[in-house]
């Protein structure tokens, strides 16, 4: 499985590779968006001031159960 190098440190101390390119970013999302393929993992990316992005995990169950909510309202 190839993972999406970040700008952080691991936990181990050593750095990792350079964050993508917010355009190969975009392109993957409207991919998705139009069903093209579908994640097995869904993650949030938020960039932030110093450049570097920070991608963390969205627990499905609860995006469901969010998206439900919103829907009703």
């Amino acid at each position: 499985m190839k993972t999406i190098a970040t700008t952080t440190k691991a936990k181990t101390g050593r750095p990792t590779n350079r964050a993508p390119d917010v355009a190969v970013l975009k392109a993957r999302k409207e991919v998705m968006v139009r069903g093209e393929r579908a994640p097995s993992r869904v993650f949030r990316l938020e960039r932030q001031a110093d450049g570097s992005i920070v991608r963390s995990a969205v627990n499905p169950e609860r995006q469901r159960s969010n998206s439900a909510k919103a829907w009703e309202a």
